[in-house]
């Protein structure tokens, strides 16, 4: 074997490891949170724990490295749901972005846990431009269509998301629906007739 050939390898099976190391993480956090131990993730990796530190400087990197996994994971859901359905009316679009996002974060349910982890720890992530880029012209699609009130950003959208998805460990107590049924209620509240009904109303004081 080459100097050329055996670096090549060594390359290779320190993404294998790596990988093995974010897949196991994420396994592991799913089924215990963020607090998970370290040697237990190593061990499901198939790799001995001085490794995983060669990979990952301690637990808030680990932490980190499966948040970014997950986000540009959620990034790409939107933007391919987005083009799927592009076709469709800009409302219609709205709930299956909310939808396919709220389903891959349920997916996880460590998500939350880790997001707060990752927030305490290193600063914002920078958040994908295609992302950004697609929600903001739906939010401006659906303006314009009139199905969304002119208040509503492309932040609370994805707030909306992130709180329904947040509720799914309480889905045997919510009934029928469980957090299609709250997502159905939110979007409800981001239309133009729910603003209105909203805006303050004037008191009139006797003369």
């Amino acid at each position: 074997m080459t100097t050329t050939s055996r670096q090549r390898a060594v390359r290779e099976d320190h993404l294998r490891n790596h990988e093995r190391l974010l897949t196991a993480a994420i396994t592991l956090f799913d089924e215990e949170g963020p607090t998970a131990p370290l040697h237990r993730i190593a061990k499901l990796a198939g790799v001995s724990e001085a490794s995983l530190y060669r990979h990952f400087s301690g637990r808030d990197e680990l932490v980190y490295r499966v948040y970014d996994r997950h986000a540009t994971m959620l990034e790409e859901v939107a933007v391919d749901t987005l083009e799927q359905h592009a076709p469709e009316a800009a409302g219609v679009r709205l709930e299956r972005l909310c939808t396919a996002l709220i389903t891959a974060m349920v997916r996880h349910p460590s998500y939350t846990a880790i997001t707060l982890w990752a927030l305490r720890t290193h600063p914002p992530r920078a958040i994908g431009e295609a992302f950004v880029n697609a929600v903001r012209s739906l939010a401006q699609s659906c303006r314009d269509e009139g199905s969304l009130a002119s208040d509503i950003t492309p932040g609370d959208i994805i707030a909306l998301t992130v709180m329904v998805a947040s509720t799914a460990p309480l889905q045997p107590l919510m009934g029928d629906g469980s957090w299609h049924r709250l997502l159905e209620v939110g979007l409800r509240g981001f239309t133009p007739q729910a603003a209105k009904a909203a805006e303050p109303v004037g008191i009139k004081h006797p003369s």
